[in-house]
């Protein structure tokens, strides 16, 4: 999982970020299941999250929402 933080600036790159983050995965000999990772965009300081640019999210949701998807827990002991 990725979080692209402070994508409300006016000199946010996150298309271009994104891809050196690919780039470095790349560098790093990552698998195919490595490099499909889910991308959430964020804007921490207004508490907003969103899983595609400009959908509309109005809160943090879709971070939470990622996270449990894909970060399961460990599984519980008897």
């Amino acid at each position: 999982m990725i979080v692209l933080n402070k994508i409300d600036r006016s000199d946010a790159r996150t298309k271009e970020v994104l891809d050196e983050i690919y780039d470095l995965f790349i560098d790093l000999d990552a698998t195919e299941d490595q490099l499909d990772f889910p991308v959430v965009y964020t804007n921490a300081r207004d508490g907003v999250a969103h899983r595609a640019p400009g959908d509309g999210s109005k809160d943090l949701l879709p971070l939470f929402e990622t996270i449990v998807k894909t970060h399961p827990g460990s599984p519980r002991r008897p």
